[in-house]
């Protein structure tokens, strides 16, 4: 995931100013850290995205590109957590945490710069409309949160809030 943040980050930074200033990245887990990666190569260029959403990002909480990504995003970067996600609390802490938390679990202890934390409620899992053996079995929703649809539908309802306000 590291090594194809920088691939990525390379190919933004060569795109023209204007595709860049309409671009939005999303990413969801490893896809969350390879975002958050790509925006901090972005800043340390002075480059920028129109915006950045990490859903569940498995990228640990003290990691020093979380700092630097908010200043590669012109809208505030929204980084969608879930304290509830047990895939980031036991197996991401286990297995792959780098003796570190996951941002995308828990938030992180300090505010970062341009970036506007979104936790999502904790029935996600029961309001979340989703298809397939996810929908037929509360056990598997309950364990298994990590889904992405479980995110993308709290954004879903983020987006649809703000474009009603305007």
């Amino acid at each position: 995931a590291d090594k194809e943040a920088w691939r990525l980050a390379f190919e933004i930074a060569t795109m023209p100013p204007g595709a860049r200033a309409n671009l939005t990245l999303v990413g969801h887990s490893l896809g969350g850290r390879i975002t958050a990666r790509v925006l901090a190569r972005l800043a340390e260029h002075g480059l920028k995205v129109r915006q950045a959403i990490l859903m569940g990002a498995a990228i640990p909480v003290n990691d020093p590109d979380l700092a630097k990504m908010g200043r590669a995003s012109e809208l505030p970067v929204l980084a969608v957590c879930n304290p509830k996600d047990n895939t980031l609390r036991y197996a991401y802490a286990t297995v792959g945490g780098e003796g570190s938390v996951a941002f995308g679990a828990n938030g992180t202890p300090t505010p970062c710069e341009n970036v506007v934390e979104c936790m999502v409620p904790t029935n996600i899992t029961r309001e979340a409309k989703i298809d397939g053996a996810w929908a037929k079995s509360k056990v598997l929703r309950d364990i298994a949160n990590h889904h992405e649809k479980f995110y993308l539908d709290y954004v879903r309802r983020i987006v649809g809030k703000n474009k009603e306000a305007k």
